[in-house]
Parts: C-alpha cells; structure tokens; sequence
C-alpha cells in the first residue's frame, strides 16, 4: 500500500471533521424535531439555536479502534510509576531514619570512648599515685 496507517488515520480525521464544519441549522430542527413537538414555536427556536451553537463550537476527538488499549496502558503505567514514586520516597525517608541513628550511635560511641579514655587516665594516675 502507498500510505502508512497514520497517513490513513489522517484523511478519515479530516472526513470526520469535515462532517461537522458546516452543521445545517435547519437540520437541527429537522433532526430533532419529533423530540420536541412538545414546544412553543419560540420555545422551539431558542432550543433550536442553542442546539446549534454548541455543536458548532463544539471540539470533535476521533479515536481508532486500540486507541483504548494504549489508553489504558499509558493509565496503567501512570499508577505503577506513581506506586514506586511513593515506595521510592519511603524508603528514601527509611534511609534517612537509618542515617540518623548511625549518627546518634556513632556519637554514642564516640562518648563512650571519651569515658574510657578519661577512667583510663584515672586510673593509671591513681596507679603512679600509689
């Protein structure tokens, strides 16, 4: 074939949206006027070009048939990402726990070597005192 599938895709979503560029305003009435019978002819009228002005200002999407499956893909990747972000972010805070309290063993430890050191001194002071 001479044209890939987006080349394809393209001229359909032209088709489509040619379709809606020039919406009959008589047609409206015509199309929908079984619903609204019911209706005073102003009331008609008014619904009539309400009608109108939205379709005509109206955004047309075209999705293709498997377009809901990458959909859903891109969704479900979105929540797996967003799952390990989070799971990422707290083991970044465990990790941070972790540090401080080697931080405050370390001190700890530190301190206490300081003790030893100083009943060290003591004692071989009290020692050469004797």
């Amino acid at each position: 074939m001479k044209f890939t599938d987006e080349q394809l895709r393209d001229f359909a979503r032209k088709v489509v949206l040619s379709c809606t560029e020039d919406i009959d305003y008589m047609g409206v009435g015509e199309k929908f006027g079984h619903n609204w019978a019911h209706l005073s002819e102003q009331e008609f009228d008014d619904v009539q070009s309400r009608v109108h002005d939205l379709a005509t200002s109206s955004t047309v999407t075209v999705s293709w048939p498997g377009d809901q499956d990458a959909d859903a893909e891109v969704k479900r990747l979105r929540a797996e990402v967003e799952q390990l972000t989070k799971r990422a972010e707290f083991a970044e805070a465990a990790h941070d726990q972790r540090l401080q309290e080697v931080d405050a063993l370390t001190r700890a430890l530190h301190d206490t070597r300081a003790e030893a050191a100083e009943l060290d001194r003591r004692l071989n002071a009290e020692e050469e005192g004797r």
